[in-house]
């Protein structure tokens, strides 16, 4: 699975554009911040699924 790493900032200016590629490859976005505590997984609603399926 493709992964891809930004700041806050360059997820916010493209967040439409994320959300079509985490849907079409599959992939996760890794979104960092100045603070550790609050950094993210963008991923799509079905590798969610698929994710909570295995862990479960």
């Amino acid at each position: 699975m493709p992964k891809t790493i930004m700041t806050q900032r360059d997820a916010r200016e493209n967040f439409y554009q994320l959300l079509e590629d985490v849907n079409q490859n599959h992939s996760e976005i890794h979104i960092i911040s100045e603070r550790n505590e609050n950094d993210a997984v963008l991923i799509s609603k079905k590798t969610g699924i698929l994710f909570k399926k295995r862990c479960f």
